[in-house]
């Protein structure tokens, strides 16, 4: 799924101006559309880190309004009072509170490659079970299909009892041979799918 940069823009709280900086910085990539694919580790990673945040944002938004606003009392500073010290440039606690996210989505980045590498990514858990009884579905029906098919021939052609067991024998091996076949390349479709969806070069 891809998104625009405004809608992606919106999901992680910030504006279209901040995220156009995060794209020059590489940290969210965008495909040849113009739009933030959401295949890329690295947006991926960006996108939970941020989400979050925005819904701390929020939150702390709420509550603020909550609040009713404290009643300021005027206290006269006495000559020799020390001058207490001036609070920290708002732009130092941003720049750190950035650096600190950058780790994060670097490291989210990092999660999100090693499980791509190990297969972790991978839909092959829930789809296992729907593979198995479908190949074992397809192949009972088509034996019962075949022995329904010797048995019209034993009855038209009057053919023996031999006969019968000779030709249902060589379904079965029939049978046996294309479900190895199928298998062997079944085997060699995973592992090709495996090193496709490695990072490994």
């Amino acid at each position: 799924m891809a998104y625009t940069k405004k809608e992606f823009a919106a999901m992680t709280g910030m504006t279209t101006g901040n995220l156009s900086n995060y794209i020059r910085r590489k940290k969210v990539v965008v495909d040849g559309s113009d739009l933030i694919d959401m295949t890329e580790p690295k947006n991926v990673a960006f996108l939970e880190i941020y989400s979050q945040k925005a819904e701390i944002k929020e939150i702390k938004g709420k509550n603020k309004k909550k609040k009713a606003a404290p009643i300021k009392k005027e206290i006269a500073t006495k000559p020799d009072e020390k001058a207490k010290p001036k609070p920290i440039d708002n732009t130092i606690l941003e720049f750190e509170e950035l650096k600190t996210d950058i780790k994060k989505l670097e490291k989210k980045e990092l999660e999100i490659k090693i499980a791509k590498m190990e297969g972790g990514l991978l839909p092959i858990e829930p789809l296992k079970s729907l593979i198995l009884n479908y190949s074992r579905t397809m192949v009972i029906q088509f034996r019962q299909a075949l022995e329904k098919n010797i048995d019209l021939l034993v009855i038209k052609y009057k053919l023996s009892g031999a006969d019968a067991a000779m030709m249902r024998r060589n379904v079965v091996e029939s049978i046996n041979e294309a479900v190895e076949k199928a298998v062997n390349e079944c085997k060699a479709g995973i592992k090709s799918i495996t090193a496709e969806y490695s990072e490994k070069k």
